[in-house]
């Protein structure tokens, strides 16, 4: 795989794309908002002939502001109530992040 990190305009992107497919390798363009590359959708990264297309900072952007807003709102008003309908249900983030997985996995290996 090819990793594609800050070309700094389209001509450049489609430039690295006509001298990288003739490898035969898939070509990933990681970009990010605040960065060097001009930010593309995904329609246009795989027509410039981008494989993949990842966006690895903006989820860690969204997640800050979440988290501030959230406090914002307890230290002024000193409770969530407020923004619980914002939330994500406890239920539905331990189905996200596998937890039922991990505890039977602990679970097996203590039987063993």
């Amino acid at each position: 795989m090819a990793v594609i990190d800050a070309p700094e305009s389209i001509e450049h992107m489609r430039e690295l794309t006509r001298r990288l497919k003739p490898l035969g390798k898939p070509i990933l363009f990681n970009q990010a908002l605040a960065g060097k590359s001009p930010c593309v959708s995904m329609k246009d990264a795989y027509e410039m002939g981008f494989d993949y297309t990842l966006s690895p900072i903006e989820p860690m952007l969204a997640t800050h502001k979440a988290v501030k807003d959230m406090l914002d709102v307890f230290v002024r008003e000193g409770s969530t109530d407020a923004i619980a309908d914002r939330l994500t249900p406890f239920e539905e983030y331990n189905r996200f992040v596998g937890l039922a997985t991990e505890i039977a996995g602990v679970i097996a290996f203590r039987c063993e």
